[in-house]
């Protein structure tokens, strides 16, 4: 009984079949399977069919990967309450805006100044801007930085899209690219320039507040 296993066994691996598989077709153990089957030369086709195996098992390893990250993802947002409330005051947008500005802003000078190369943050600066302050659109100066790669006009169109500012207002600046590495999804830098100091001074207010948050909670 064992001898004829051992010959199907081997029979089965010249086909290609796994140790996982001859050991579920055969009710032995895969360390059984393995060594009464690792000598075996196994065909062109069985190779083929290993490797199709080895391919479908990592696709599925994957799948099951995501699948973990998706539930993982939705039962963090089913449990983090921040931000879930889209019904804020201006007081509230003037904080996310003045954080924005924090990290990304211009304090100088009183100028100010927002430079950032990712589209959905200058989206989310320009949307927090207008919806806290009454804005001259024509006061916005734009300056876009590309590289000798960059369309032009593409760029500009892209820019003005996504600010809602004129293309007549942004100006671009053309920056020489060393060679070394070109990025693919890389549109750019922008920076956008509103002149009022009375904005600039009433958000660094609101930053030089939250900076004095942490002692007031230490204490």
């Amino acid at each position: 009984m064992k001898k004829a296993l051992k010959e199907k066994a081997k029979i089965l691996r010249r086909r290609g079949l796994s140790f996982r598989q001859i050991s579920e077709e055969l009710k032995v153990s895969k360390s059984t399977a393995s060594l009464w089957t690792r000598k075996e030369k196994i065909s062109q086709t069985g190779l083929k069919r290993l490797k199709n195996l080895l391919i479908f098992s990592q696709i599925k390893a994957r799948q099951v990967l995501w699948k973990k990250q998706e539930n993982y993802l939705k039962e963090l947002d089913k449990n983090c309450s921040v931000l879930k409330d889209t019904r804020y005051s201006r007081d509230d947008l003037k904080i996310f805006l003045a954080l924005l500005y924090w990290c990304e802003g211009s304090k100088t000078h009183k100028s100010f100044k927002f430079i950032n190369s990712d589209p959905r943050m200058i989206t989310t600066y320009l949307m927090l801007l207008r919806s806290c302050f009454m804005l001259e659109e024509k006061k916005f100066r734009v300056w876009l930085h590309l590289h000798d790669y960059h369309n032009r006009e593409e760029m500009l169109s892209f820019w003005s899209k996504i600010t809602g500012i004129d293309k007549n207002q942004i100006n671009v600046y053309n920056k020489k690219h060393s060679g070394v590495r070109k990025k693919e999804e890389y549109r750019g830098c922008i920076s956008i320039n509103y002149g009022d100091y009375k904005i600039f001074d009433e958000i660094m207010l609101i930053i030089d507040r939250f900076s004095g948050l942490g002692l007031k909670l230490r204490d």
